[in-house]
């Protein structure tokens, strides 16, 4: 069981979710036009992911904080797969902040999203 789960479920009234036994990959690279690598987290159910519908979520401040997680696993356990990413500027190398607009999109919607 996780507590924080919960809590976001309760405070954003949401409904039961599906499952609460999500998978996370973190630290994934995903590389941009302009060859810069953003860093991304994956979540997704543990099982039964294939096939899902796949929500990009950027996250400027980090894909980490309180603002990121709030709105990734609840995504998670309502079946969906979610990608965090990062901005360019906390991604593995220097870039401009172009990489978060469309053409970040386009390289996302390229990587692949499967966790099984």
């Amino acid at each position: 069981m996780n507590l924080s789960s919960h809590l976001i479920q309760r405070a954003l009234k949401l409904p039961p979710p599906l499952t609460r036994d999500v998978v996370v990959e973190r630290d994934l690279r995903v590389p941009m036009p302009d060859g810069v690598d953003l860093l991304a987290d994956r979540w997704a159910p543990r099982t039964g992911a294939e096939g899902l519908p796949t929500a990009l979520i950027r996250c400027p401040y980090g894909r980490r904080g309180a603002v990121a997680l709030g709105a990734v696993r609840p995504l998670a356990e309502r079946g969906y797969r979610t990608l965090a990413h990062t901005s360019t500027f906390q991604g593995g190398g220097v870039g401009h902040p172009g990489s978060n607009g469309p053409e970040g999109r386009r390289s996302m919607a390229g990587s692949p999203c499967p966790t099984t």
